[in-house]
């Protein structure tokens, strides 16, 4: 039994492993859309003294930024590839209600709530599909000519 529970963390981790690369994706766009907007201020300093060029910081700035951009970009090919990879999955599952279940709770982030809205199904019936669900999900993955490794 306890093993049993052990997988349907797995399992559940392995499915909300698409949400979290998602949040790590729009973490990056506000991250760089706070830079630039930053940079794009001006800050003067009217003290009347000469100044230096900054362009030696405003080139690093650049150089930053640009790994910023390129840490997003793989980042979001992380997000398609585990993406895909889940909804290939949950598309090999027998059961309509679990697929749609799956895939509003771990493909679209909906809160309980929303999915039970969605499904029209009531907040404890939710849990009862998601549970025989996740069941499915494992045994569609370890069935699978893939092997799909359920670690992160």
């Amino acid at each position: 039994m306890e093993e049993q529970v052990k997988s349907m963390e797995e399992v559940k981790q392995y499915l909300n492993s698409c949400l979290s690369a998602k949040r790590e994706v729009e973490q990056l766009e506000t991250d760089i859309a706070y830079f630039r907007a930053e940079k794009m201020s001006v800050r003067h300093t009217l003290d009347g003294m000469p100044r230096g060029s900054d362009h030696k910081d405003l080139s690093d700035y650049i150089v930053k930024l640009e790994e910023l951009e390129k840490k997003l970009l793989r980042a979001r090919y992380k997000r398609v590839a585990i993406y895909t990879q889940i909804f290939d999955q949950i598309e090999k599952m027998e059961d309509d209600m679990e697929r749609e279940l799956l895939t509003y709770r771990y493909l679209k982030g909906h809160t309980w709530e929303k999915v039970a809205d969605e499904m029209y199904l009531s907040y404890g019936y939710c849990h009862k599909v998601h549970n025989k669900a996740l069941e499915h999900f494992a045994s569609v993955c370890t069935s699978s000519t893939e092997r799909v490794a359920l670690e992160l």
